[in-house]
């Protein structure tokens, strides 16, 4: 009798001690129709303004002060990242003779894919590839217009200073650059961003 009940301890005692694992494909099955939590969900579209320089290296007249800008549409890949799709430029301006009386304007125009990634819920950075368009309006001593074309590269980061649960206001500056047949175009900016999420 004794050897009876010790048995029918042990054998209780050995399986039940092990908890059984979960079904992971069960547990991803219970999570499928659930509403999601992240913060960033879907696409979002954001827009940045504020002030830039462009440095032109073997590209005459091409060095100058101006406006910048970028509009990108954005599809979020997972809580942290997001995919872009982005136009981005930077409008700089020189003088076409020595006084200084007339002042003309040149167009850095990035047309780019890339990556934003947040490094903390306010900080972030991002990099793209593209397409870049240079047009340069009477540069050089001949006073010609110029347009070069080539390969383009883009690196940017921000901070988000004020965030809601749709909305995203920032500071963020961004360095591009492209190689074309002249030399090495490189643009320059600091802008103030509005995100819609």
């Amino acid at each position: 009798m004794r050897l009876a009940a010790l048995a029918v301890v042990l054998v209780a005692s050995g399986p039940a001690a092990a908890d059984p694992q979960p079904d992971p494909a069960a547990e991803r099955a219970g999570d499928a129709n659930l509403e999601s939590t992240s913060r960033r969900s879907g696409r979002n579209f954001t827009a940045a303004l504020g002030g830039g320089l462009t440095l032109g290296f073997g590209i005459e007249d091409s060095v100058g002060r101006g406006g910048s800008a970028s509009f990108r549409l954005g599809q979020v890949a997972t809580e942290r990242s997001v995919l872009t799709l982005e136009i981005a430029g930077v409008a700089s301006f020189h003088k076409v003779n020595a006084e200084g009386a007339e002042l003309k304007r040149n167009d850095d125009t990035n047309f780019l894919v890339g990556a934003q990634r947040w490094i903390n819920p306010a900080l972030w950075v991002r990099i793209a590839v593209g397409l870049g368009v240079y047009k340069g309006d009477d540069v050089g001593p001949d006073l010609d217009d110029v347009t070069l074309v080539g390969p383009a590269g883009l690196f940017g980061a921000g901070f988000d200073l004020v965030r809601t649960r749709r909305l995203a206001f920032g500071i963020e500056m961004m360095s591009i650059g492209m190689i074309n047949r002249d030399g090495l175009l490189a643009s320059n900016a600091f802008m103030l961003d509005l995100s819609i999420e």
